[in-house]
């Protein structure tokens, strides 16, 4: 798969010319789609580390000695609204891109490298592992050959598709084909780019000039994008029914949508600023997208072949880590196809990624989701919060439990209740971790490597 998590994948491995990598794109051509990407301090450390860092910074702008602004979380769903969290990290906060034009960054990055192939229009129906080596073949009819084959397919992945297939007659459980395709969330997401001047008529000091706004109620995100030239924003819509069906969506999956589509939902009496970025949506393209996610697999790898992004661990964006994971996998990944003694135990080396990768990442993705629902102001179970004072108890009974800290948790299935301040504190400690620097995972997957083949 051609996309950001392959792509990169290639970039670390193209450092060792002892390799050959073949990167094979579905699409006549490597374009990326979608909008904005937030890009977090373990990402930005990691592309340098590739040699990136010069493209980054002329996409993003140079990172800093100084905390800078990942969100400022708002509750906007009223004339006057309150922003109850401020998130900040290390070395500017989130740098944010266009997705397509990082994408061509790490295109370009790539047409240089003597051990690397770019192939377009070779869409994988399914592979097959045959002595010691995996068959590829392509819906065009034609067939390819390597040792190891990474699935950085997507959501729809093709390479996860055959991968349960054969577990599921390995291990006599039919009930893993649950784990084929990909269900959805139960969000739909309205994407456009705005340019600058569009925003900067309606309120020339709109806060999304100076750091990344996401609001609840009824979740919508913005910030800065293409060197503040425009301004990505996301409107989420949530369909509690849909979610918990844990189905796959039922009609397409991406469609172009007019702004009465995004904006039909929203009243009059929400904060100003949100509705002066609605306003700036007229005329443009705008995409839905259904937000889809992979459930939890029991494993990233088995024999010669691997998972990696999407393909593995799809999940919502109401982290903005989905390609930062991506990025996370295929630096671990290289770390380990690299080493001296890969070749002599590839399949060792893709069960200590799948070992490293799979229980943190899956985490994430519940964070992520959990986030998403506390956005658009739902608990846990789906259903709607109910905010209380910050010294009331009054949504307590007898099948409660009330918490120091405001918290006031239903042990029955009725709606989750808290204080607009636990509200905040939660979604502040679900982003902790991305100020931590990703070096300890590739650090680790070697020293359980190393242990491992030393035993044999």
């Amino acid at each position: 798969g051609g996309g950001i998590g392959g792509l990169v994948l290639a970039r670390a491995l193209s450092q060792h010319a002892h390799l050959r990598i073949s990167v094979y794109e579905a699409n006549a051509e490597f374009a990326g789609m979608g909008t904005g990407i937030g890009i977090f301090r373990r990402t930005w450390k990691i592309l340098h580390e590739l040699g990136l860092g010069e493209a980054m910074i002329a996409l993003c702008g140079p990172a800093n000695n100084e905390r800078g602004p990942c969100a400022l979380i708002s509750k906007s769903d009223q004339p006057e609204g309150k922003t109850f969290v401020e998130i900040h990290a290390p070395e500017g906060g989130m740098k944010a891109a266009h997705r397509a034009e990082f994408h061509d960054t790490l295109i370009h990055s790539l047409k240089e490298c003597e051990n690397i192939s770019l192939r377009t229009s070779k869409r994988l129906v399914r592979y097959q592992e045959r002595d010691g080596s995996v068959n590829l073949h392509f819906s065009d009819g034609t067939l390819s050959q390597c040792d190891v084959l990474v699935g950085a397919d997507g959501l729809r992945s093709a390479v996860r598709a055959t991968m349960v297939d054969i577990l599921s007659k390995s291990t006599s459980h039919a009930d893993l084909a649950f784990y084929r395709g990909a269900v959805w969330s139960g969000f739909l997401v309205y994407r456009a780019v705005v340019p600058r001047e569009r925003v900067e008529k309606e309120n020339v000091n709109h806060r999304v000039f100076h750091a990344p706004l996401l609001v609840g109620g009824q979740e919508v995100t913005a910030f800065p994008i293409s060197r503040g030239t425009a301004i990505n924003v996301s409107v989420y819509v949530f369909d509690p029914v849909g979610a918990a069906a844990r189905a796959p969506y039922p009609g397409r999956t991406i469609e172009e949508v007019t702004v009465s589509d995004v904006i039909g939902s929203f009243g009059s009496d929400w904060e100003p600023e949100v509705i002066q970025l609605l306003s700036c949506l007229q005329g443009l393209e705008i995409r839905r997208w259904a937000v889809s996610e992979v459930e939890e697999l029991p494993t990233y790898s088995h024999g010669r072949v691997m998972l990696l992004g999407d393909a593995a661990h799809g999940m919502t964006p109401n982290l903005g880590m989905g390609a930062g994971q991506a990025i996370e996998d295929a630096y671990v990944l290289s770390q380990l196809l690299s080493h001296p003694q890969a070749a002599l135990h590839v399949e060792t080396a893709l069960v200590t990624y799948s070992r490293i990768r799979r229980p943190f990442v899956s985490n994430i993705v519940r964070l992520a989701r959990r986030n998403g629902l506390y956005y658009v102001h739902r608990g846990e179970n789906g259903l709607p919060l109910k905010f209380l004072p910050e010294t009331s108890f009054d949504c307590q009974t007898q099948d409660d439990k009330v918490d120091t800290d405001g918290r006031v948790h239903t042990l029955n299935e009725e709606s989750e209740c808290m204080t607009i301040t636990e509200l905040g504190r939660r979604i502040s400690h679900s982003f902790a971790w991305t100020s931590e620097s990703a070096e300890d995972q590739p650090r680790r997957a070697l020293e359980i490597f190393e242990q491992t083949i030393a035993a044999f």
